[in-house]
Order: C-alpha cells, then structure tokens, then sequence
C-alpha cells in the first residue's frame, strides 16, 4: 500500500506561444478559409502513430471539404506507406507531407488547423496535445491516450480510433463554425493553464514533498493505493 501523486508534465507558455494564440484571437476565426476545414497530425511518423487511420477516415467523406497536414518525419518506409495509401485512397489531392516542424513554426502551424488528430495506439502524456490546445485548435485523440479531459472540458475528443469514429469526428468539425472549433481551443487552453503549466506543476511537486515529509492535509491530486 502507498500513495500515488498524479501530475501532469509541465508545459512551458511563453510570450511568443501566447502571441500567436492572442493573433488567432484578434482575428475571430481560424486562420484558414472558413470554408476548408484543415485536419492535422503532428509527430513521429512511425506505424505505432496509427497516422493511416485518419487518412482511412477522410475516404470516408469524399464529399466533405476537408485537408490534411502530417506535421513531422520519421520511418522512410512509413512515410512512403502513407503517400502509397493517400494514392490508393484517392485523397493524396487533399494530404500535404509537411515534414519536420518545431519552435515557433511548429505552433503556427497547429494554429492554422481546425483540430490536430492524435489517432496513435497508445501514448503517455503526449506533449502535442497542449500545445495544439495552447493555440486555440481543438483535439480528437485516441482511447489509448490518457486524455479524457478533451471530453471534460468540452475542448476535444476522447474517442476510439478506428476510421469510422475518427469520420463521425470529421462530421462534427465539418459541421462547427470556425468559430465554434476556437472557442473549443480556447476552453482546452485554459484547461492546460489551470492543469500542466509548468509553475503549477512545479508547486504540485512542493506542495507533494511538503506533505510527505511534514504531513498534515493530503493535497487532492494524491491518491490512497
């Protein structure tokens, strides 16, 4: 028997993450034609990452105005894999292999999408999540990801990743104003401020060594086993 303390990763919030929130703001709306809803996925791309399912999903809306941004590199073989069944697919007119992104172009580039998808088998934390929600693009990530606040907070999506959830997930952004999906970011960038900002995660661990070496209340994200 013990105790298990649940915190989060911290996540760093800088000005310059917080500009590029505050610009998409300024403008009322995404930063995209309100009309195209612009699907990403950002990451290591290597087959545990499920990458294909979303492509999969996207065949199943061959009407819906709709593209794609796989944000990252990885697995040569991979990355050929998912250009081969774009092609077979019919969509690879809609996917654009934007290759390996970070710093402030990573950031600019999830605030350019109407939702980041994490379609992955399983992952831990998954840093890409709050930095999609840091600049306002909601996120659908897989029941293999420990993030069911997506749910919670209304910001997102916990749900299963097959290709067929993933589409009624498409269906949902297709049918949100750009707006709407914003005001979704907005609520999953407080919630990753209130939660994973890195200064309170960092009292989360003090408040955490203060109570097991001098007692007294035990802090509510600490867990009896």
């Amino acid at each position: 028997h013990g105790s298990i303390a649940l915190i989060g990763n911290p996540v760093p919030v800088d000005a310059e993450i917080t500009k590029i929130f505050d610009d998409r703001a300024a403008k009322g709306s995404l930063i995209q034609n309100a009309q195209t809803r612009k699907l990403g996925f950002l990451g290591r791309l290597h087959p545990r990452k499920n990458c294909e399912a979303l492509l999969n999903a996207v065949a199943l809306r061959p009407d819906a105005n709709i593209s794609i941004s796989i944000l990252g590199s990885g697995d040569r073989n991979y990355v050929r894999y998912l250009m081969d069944v774009a092609q077979h697919l019919r969509i690879a007119n809609k996917v654009e292999f934007c290759g390996f992104v970070s710093g402030r172009t990573k950031y600019e580039k999830l605030a350019e999408l109407s939702a980041l998808f994490v379609p992955s088998d399983m992952e831990n934390f998954g840093m890409i999540v709050p930095e999609a929600l840091l600049v306002g693009t909601p996120v659908m990530a897989s029941l293999g990801t420990p993030w069911k606040s997506l749910n919670e907070h209304h910001c997102g999506w916990w749900s299963e990743n097959t290709p067929e959830s993933i589409a009624s997930v498409i269906d949902i952004i297709c049918a949100a104003s750009p707006q709407e999906l914003f005001e979704m970011g907005q609520r999953g960038r407080k919630m990753v401020l209130d939660n994973f900002e890195a200064n309170k995660v960092a009292k989360k661990m003090l408040n955490t060594y203060n109570w097991l070496l001098n007692g007294g209340v035990r802090p509510d994200f600490v867990y009896e086993n």
